[in-house]
């Protein structure tokens, strides 16, 4: 009995553990990670949408992480915005909707020219 116990607790924390979102370029499949846009030579408009499992604090350093790999460094100016955006789901198990907030960051960022 012990040894079902243990590996229904190891399964359920190895399903919980890949709930965050991870550092990654937006897709059609799951429309979470970072879209990016050329505004102009060195300037770019950054967004980065996260689950709701997933720390503001985790959208933010992913934020940071996509402008410096368009800047080819840390070397920037920036200007983003921390968010909530509202994902509104009918859970039929109780008969009601759940709000779900997904943090995102949304900005721009001005690379300095070496």
């Amino acid at each position: 009995m012990n040894i079902k116990r243990l590996v229904f607790a190891v399964g359920i924390a190895i399903l919980l553990s890949g709930c965050a979102t991870k550092y990654q370029k937006k897709t059609i499949w799951d429309g979470l990670g970072y879209t990016d846009e050329k505004i102009a030579e060195g300037v770019y408009r950054i967004t980065y949408l996260v689950n709701a499992n997933t720390p503001a604090e985790d959208a933010l350093k992913y934020w940071h992480q996509r402008a410096t790999e368009l800047c080819g460094s840390g070397d920037y100016d920036h200007d983003e915005k921390l968010m909530s955006q509202n994902n509104r789901n009918y859970n039929p198990a109780i008969f009601s909707y759940q709000d779900h907030y997904f943090p995102y960051v949304e900005g721009t960022v001005t690379c300095k020219k070496k």
